[in-house]
């Protein structure tokens, strides 16, 4: 656990990283993600620093990492069903697991 927070953005701590976790829906029930398996999952990660323009992972691109925006903006695009380019949204640095 201690690699993963000592690359997590200044004024960051095992507590807030937990806390801010934890406002994703999928995280959010203690009953169904208790604190022990939050922990595990965290310390089993590792942080990825993305430069502006890297690409993380390409549509219709198969991926088993989730990733979590810690600092910094990440720029999301898809082709629509009419080959229009869409846009939502640069990050600098995520947690991954996978």
């Amino acid at each position: 656990m201690s690699r993963i927070l000592n690359y997590l953005p200044q004024g960051w701590n095992q507590q807030l990283l937990m806390s801010r976790i934890r406002e994703q829906p999928m995280f959010s029930d203690v009953q169904q993600v208790p604190d022990n398996y939050l922990l595990h999952f965290l310390a089993s990660s590792k942080v990825l620093t993305f430069m502006p323009g890297e690409v993380a992972l390409h549509e219709n691109e198969y991926g088993r990492n989730i990733c979590f925006i810690l600092e910094g903006r990440f720029t999301v695009s898809s082709t629509g069903p009419e080959d229009v380019s869409c846009c939502n949204g640069a990050c600098s640095q995520c947690l991954a697991s996978g």
